[in-house]
């Protein structure tokens, strides 16, 4: 799990890097700003949905569930970041160097990252299950998870 934490870790500025190459948070607020500071503020778009995943975490603890599971389940998202930057990094580049446009690109990596979110989704959903009822487990998923990405995509869809 060590070794997980670390590559997930290491997988924050890979991420970052290929969501600004591939436009993927393309908002209309960040259209105005140039190179480095667009690059900026998607690592602090990045590092602040991060801590509202934090904050959730700790404000809706599992307090009936085996610590081991809650654990498990809250961890489970490192190993799905490491999967997915890897995914976009390796499609992104295949399309890129195959002439796909741009456009085609950023859409095929959103719906790749929307499917691999999804199956992250189910799998945490599962873990709530194995300790607790499908509806609490459920409510623990909207708000550990559903919540902090609703808080993420909204904009995406407003602006």
């Amino acid at each position: 799990s060590i070794d997980r934490d670390i590559c997930a870790i290491t997988m924050v500025l890979p991420f970052c890097l290929a969501a600004y190459r591939f436009g993927i948070y393309d908002i209309t607020p960040l259209q105005g700003l140039g190179g480095n500071l667009k690059l900026a503020a998607y690592i602090g778009i990045f590092i602040l949905y991060i801590l509202m995943r934090i904050a959730a975490a700790k404000i809706v603890h599992p307090k009936r569930m085996n610590q081991k599971t809650a654990k498990a389940a809250g961890r489970i998202a490192l190993t799905y970041f490491i999967i997915l930057t890897l995914t976009i990094l390796g499609t992104g580049s295949i399309l890129t160097f195959s002439g796909a446009s741009p456009e085609v690109v950023r859409n095929a990596i959103i719906w790749i990252s929307a499917a691999i979110y999804a199956l992250m989704l189910l799998r945490k959903f599962e873990i709530f299950c194995s300790s607790c009822s499908v509806f609490a487990g459920f409510l623990y998923l909207c708000a550990l998870e559903i919540l902090p990405t609703g808080i993420l995509v909204v904009p995406a869809l407003i602006f």
